[in-house]
């Protein structure tokens, strides 16, 4: 039986690292669904990743306030 991950390379060779190595990874300052708002800052809820976005994107299925937004840790374009 052929997995995700062998059909998603088609054969190609990878090498595996740790997320550790990769990069560094900061927890953010709480994002939760009931923070999330129908307009307003672009915001992105971890949940979201796997269940909407996938891979990448190029704008957000959901939004902050301003104020919230001025309280918390931003991700910058290629984070």
């Amino acid at each position: 039986m052929i997995t995700y991950i062998e059909k998603l390379l088609k054969g190609q060779p990878v090498e595996w690292k740790t997320l550790g190595e990769v990069g560094t990874f900061v927890r953010g300052s709480g994002l939760q669904k009931k923070d999330l708002k129908d307009s307003g800052v672009p915001a992105i809820h971890y949940g979201q990743i796997y269940t909407y976005y996938g891979r990448s994107t190029n704008k957000t299925k959901s939004f902050v306030t301003e104020d919230f937004a001025e309280k918390s840790r931003l991700a910058s374009p290629g984070d």
